[in-house]
């Protein structure tokens, strides 16, 4: 029995990066791999995560970027023993705990992955140790090009995309959103789900759909995520927009939400400007997708412009809002984008193949039967 311990960023939040982490650690190969995680805290995560009966311990480490050295260094030593004496024979982060995971790795000669799940910065690469790390997971091939840049190895790079929950993201016959607030009856619910801070870019989405609505688009925006507190400026512009500069635009902000299957069940349109899994999740519900890209067509997997959602240039908001009107017109073309959305979903991004691949990858690091670098999707 393989004893894997995973390190987490936050015991409370549930975003797309916990999402992927409850589907690995719930559905992984029982009969070879014992997962212990590790949490900085407990919360909605930690608790959701325990309940499915997996080894769940809190732990009080900082994040990497922030206090002293000092901090970071006693945390880390703390973390080697507490790993020495659960006999873990590979650790698995999130890469922003990067320095936490190799520094375990070395100390008891065990393998270390860690998860690129987010555009990477240069400095970043060196600063948690991604060229230290066994393997590499890039969610897509345009992290993986960036890894390759900063001088990781490509055979210690594997391409393992991120999976949805078909059966719990699924067409609903009803919209909960619409019950809870009876203004938005007639209105084509466009929303963007995640929290609110700078990189999910949520002002640029709420820029854009105001010449939508002003040119008489039955267009209503849908904000849907808990504020995050490291961004205090950003969160009070993005609440304050609509009485500012979006007169005649309706805007709902749903705040934290549990249910987040239901929010998304209810919008005819998602919207997201960085990605990222809640892409799969509104295919999988048969709700089109509008996403922004500044990489190249080939890289988009997830979703192929006119075939589950309409991809616009990043940082180009005219384009956006032109997707925005097209689809507010157009309920047809909304039905078939999401109906082969659904389609692509529940064929490609499924749990068990997550779990495949990665139990695969950690063979790989752990055995050398096969090298990282020949998991990847087989298409996109």
């Amino acid at each position: 029995m393989t004893r894997v311990l995973y390190l987490a960023v936050s015991g409370e939040r549930v975003g797309g990066a916990e999402a992927q982490y409850e589907y690995l650690l719930e559905d992984l190969d029982r009969t070879r791999f014992a997962p212990l995680l590790l949490t900085p805290s407990r919360g909605g995560f930690s608790e959701r995560v325990a309940r499915g009966g997996i080894a769940t311990q809190v732990f009080a480490y900082p994040p990497w970027r922030r206090r002293t050295w000092l901090t970071r260094r006693g945390a880390r030593a703390r973390l080697v023993a507490v790993a020495r004496e659960q006999a873990i024979a590979l650790v698995h982060a999130d890469f922003n705990l990067g320095p936490y995971a190799v520094a375990i790795a070395a100390a008891l000669d065990v393998p270390a992955v860690l998860h690129v799940r987010r555009p990477l910065q240069p400095a970043w690469i060196a600063r948690y140790g991604l060229r230290r790390a066994s393997a590499v997971i890039a969610i897509g091939r345009r992290y993986a090009r960036q890894l390759c840049a900063g001088g990781v190895a490509a055979e210690r790079i594997a391409i393992i995309e991120d999976a949805t929950d078909a059966a719990r993201f699924a067409p609903r016959g009803d919209a909960p959103l619409r019950r809870e607030w009876p203004a938005l009856a007639g209105r084509v619910l466009c929303g963007l789900v995640g929290r609110i801070e700078p990189f999910k870019r949520q002002l640029d989405f709420l820029r854009a759909s105001a010449p939508v609505v002003r040119a008489g688009h039955p267009l209503a925006c849908v904000v849907a995520g808990a504020p995050n507190r490291d961004w205090p400026r950003y969160v009070r512009n993005v609440h304050a927009w609509p009485n500012r500069y979006g007169a005649g635009v309706p805007v709902v902000f749903t705040g934290a939400r549990t249910d987040i299957e239901a929010v998304i069940g209810s919008l005819d349109v998602l919207v997201t400007l960085s990605g990222g899994s809640v892409m799969l999740e509104a295919m999988a519900s048969g709700v089109p997708v509008i996403t922004a890209t500044d990489s190249r067509p080939a890289d988009l997997a997830m979703v192929r412009d006119g075939e589950a959602g309409l991809v616009v240039p990043a940082d180009d908001a005219g384009a956006l809002s032109a997707a925005l009107a097209r689809l507010c017109d157009d309920a047809p073309l909304r039905r078939a984008l999401g109906a082969r959305g659904r389609a692509h979903a529940v064929q490609r991004y499924s749990r068990a193949r997550l779990a495949r691949d990665t139990e695969r990858l950690y063979d790989a690091v752990m055995h050398g039967d096969r090298t990282p670098a020949t998991i990847a999707p087989a298409t996109g």
